[in-house]
C-alpha cells in the first residue's frame, strides 16, 4: 500500500489539475462513446428505465481499469529495473501495485455514479438496493484476474519487449470483443456463446447487475470466472517467480 501511494502521487505530481486527472479521463472517455454510440450510430439498450448513458458508464469504468491495470503491469517490471536488481525487493508485488493503482478510477467512479444513482434514480434503486451489498464481488474478481495477467505479461515483457508493443492491440480488440459500448442482444446468435466465455463480459455484466438491476449473468457463470481468476492468479504468480530468477540477466 505504501508502493501504491507512491505511485498515486508520483503520477499525479507537477500536473495542473493533479489527482483530479483520475476523474477526468474517465469521464471523457464515457463522453466520447456516449457521443459516437447514442448520437452518431443511436445505440439503444433494454435496460428497463435506464438508458444508454447509464449502461456504459457501468462497462466502461471497469473496462478502463482493467486496461490500464493490465498494461502498466507488463511495464511495471522494465520501468523500475533499479528495484528489481536489488537482492532484497520481491518483484512480484510490482503488479499488484500497478492494478491496484488504476482501480483507484475505478472506485471513483462506482462512488461518483452511486451518488447519481441515489439522487437521480432513487425511485428506481430502492427496488433493487439489495444489489448493491454485491459490488465487492465483481470487484474483487477483477483484481485477481487483472493481477494474475499482469505477472504474465509483465515477466514475458522482460525477455520479450515486442509484448509492451502487441498488447495494446490485443486490448483494443477485447475490448469491442466485449459488450462495453453495444448491447449483447446486437450480437449475432452465434458469438453469444463465444461472447459469455470472456471473462470480462461476465465482470461488466456484474457491474450492470449490481448497480442497474439487470445483466446478462447468473451465479454458475460468476463462479466459472471466478475459478478462471483463481487459476490465473496461481499460474501468473508460478510463472513469475520461475522467470524473476532471470531478470537481472537481461536488464
Amino acid at each position: 500500500m505504501s508502493l501504491v501511494k507512491k505511485d498515486l502521487v508520483g503520477r499525479y505530481t507537477g500536473s495542473f489539475l493533479g489527482f483530479f486527472w483520475a476523474i477526468l479521463h474517465p469521464v471523457a472517455l464515457v463522453g466520447i462513446y456516449y457521443f459516437i454510440c447514442s448520437l452518431v450510430f443511436r445505440l439503444s439498450v433494454k435496460t428497463g428505465v435506464y438508458g444508454f448513458f447509464e449502461f456504459l458508464i457501468c462497462g466502461l469504468i471497469p473496462w478502463i481499469a482493467f486496461s490500464e491495470g493490465v498494461s502498466r503491469s507488463c511495464m511495471a517490471v522494465v520501468e523500475q529495473s533499479y528495484l528489481v536488481k536489488k537482492v532484497f525487493f520481491p518483484s512480484e508485488v510490482l503488479i499488484p501495485v500497478a492494478v491496484i493503482s488504476s482501480a483507484v478510477q475505478l472506485v471513483i467512479g462506482c462512488g461518483i455514479f452511486l451518488i447519481y444513482l441515489f439522487l437521480a434514480k432513487f425511485d428506481v434503486l430502492r427496488f433493487y438496493w439489495w444489489h448493491l451489498l454485491f459490488l465487492p464481488f465483481p470487484f474483487l474478481v477483477q483484481i485477481i484476474f487483472s493481477v494474475g495477467l499482469g505477472w504474465i505479461v509483465g515477466a514475458v515483457n522482460v525477455f520479450w519487449r515486442d509484448v509492451g508493443h502487441i498488447l495494446p492491440l490485443f486490448m483494443t480488440v477485447w475490448f469491442y470483443a466485449t459488450p462495453i459500448v453495444y448491447p449483447y442482444d446486437l450480437l449475432p446468435e452465434g458469438f453469444k456463446g463465444i461472447s459469455q466465455l470472456n471473462p470480462l463480459f461476465c465482470i461488466v455484466e456484474s457491474y450492470r447487475w449490481v448497480l442497474l438491476g439487470n445483466g446478462q449473468v447468473d451465479v454458475v457463470h460468476f463462479l466459472y470466472v471466478t475459478v478462471i481468476a483463481l487459476a490465473l492468479y496461481g499460474f501468473g504468480g508460478f510463472f513469475f517467480g520461475k522467470l524473476k530468477e532471470d531478470f537481472s540477466s537481461v536488464m
